[in-house]
């Protein structure tokens, strides 16, 4: 695969229904993964790890722990509830 063919993975962890779930996966290109919001699992935290883009609110460590995550769209109005640390940065800088 050429770095041109990459297709951006999206990781889901919010409390949609099947019909929010099917749109989902029509908008994109590359891979979906479906998360239960407050039920993750080993296999959530290795998608999550592995998603170009998430959707939801998973925990701030998880997220620190996701390499390729370029987009996080948090479910919530603000992010002022995530400590995300970038790497090389403290939690609580701005970044």
């Amino acid at each position: 695969m050429n770095a041109g063919d990459h297709r951006p993975g999206l990781y889901v962890e919010l409390p949609l229904d099947e019909s929010g779930r099917a749109r989902l996966r029509e908008l994109g290109s590359g891979p979906v993964w479906f998360a239960e919001p407050g039920a993750v699992s080993a296999a959530d935290d290795r998608a999550l790890a592995g998603a170009d883009i998430a959707l939801g609110n998973p925990e701030d460590a998880r997220v620190a722990e996701a390499p390729r995550l370029r987009w996080l769209q948090p479910a919530s109005v603000g992010i002022d509830t995530f400590k995300i640390r970038a790497r090389g940065h403290e939690a609580d800088e701005v970044v």
